[in-house]
């Protein structure tokens, strides 16, 4: 069944190329309680029963979300960040806080993208090369983390930012060059890294050219700091 229970899957058909008949498997397979809410999580994460509208209203929600989430990190940070510089207190706690804000509104993109260009770069005959994926990903954000740590708030912003920034630029370059095939869902893919790249761009700008330690405009932070208030 094509249903949430089994991700979204169709049914299975196996061929037998000795009597070349063509005979339908696991049509109806018995899932279990785990099995069905693991299978319902993820089929909503990959949208394998969804049309094109589907999936780009999904990313927008998403894209919406996440970006909620992040200026909630970032106005955290914003609103105590001059009682902790004058009082010194909870500075450790506030500059940990600051290293995760970096290593999660920054790192966790970068660690994506690394993983994007991994995709393209292994080799096909790499043994585990899907896992070699996931593990690029993960030793990304670790060093992003790592990175953020030893450099300061507003330098960690500025270098992880323009990386991101030039890696989500160049990757559609790249993906135009080397596609056998350049698809319209390919060129969507693309848009979505370009807009991106730009938005990272400008963030990393805005910090250069106004030395702040915040990637939030200044009249958009202070509206937002008094409506928190």
């Amino acid at each position: 069944a094509n249903s949430l229970l089994n991700r979204a899957r169709g049914e299975t058909l196996l061929f037998d190329i000795n009597k070349s008949e063509l005979s339908l498997i696991n049509s109806d397979p018995e899932i279990g309680f785990w099995r069905a809410f693991y299978n319902s999580f993820t089929a909503l994460h990959l949208l394998h029963y969804a049309d094109a509208l589907s999936r780009w209203l999904f990313f927008l929600g998403g894209l919406l979300g996440t970006m909620m989430i992040g200026t909630g990190l970032l106005l955290w940070v914003e609103k105590r960040r001059q009682k902790a510089e004058k009082t010194g207190e909870w500075k450790r706690m506030f500059r940990l806080v600051q290293i995760l804000n970096v290593g999660t509104i920054a790192g966790l993109p970068l660690a994506i993208t690394f993983a994007f260009w991994a995709n393209r770069l292994l080799p096909v005959e790499l043994a585990q090369r899907e896992l070699w994926e996931i593990r690029i990903f993960f030793i990304t954000w670790f060093a992003s983390l790592v990175y953020s740590f030893i450099r300061s708030n507003r330098q960690a912003w500025v270098e992880q930012l323009a990386l991101l920034s030039g890696l989500l630029l160049l990757l559609p370059v790249f993906n135009l060059i080397t596609l056998p095939r350049y698809s319209v869902l390919s060129m969507s893919f693309d848009a979505v890294l370009i807009v991106m790249g730009l938005l990272a761009a400008s963030g990393c700008k805005s910090l250069v050219k106004h030395g702040k330690s915040s990637i939030l405009p200044v009249s958009r932070k202070n509206s937002l700091m008094r409506s928190m208030s």
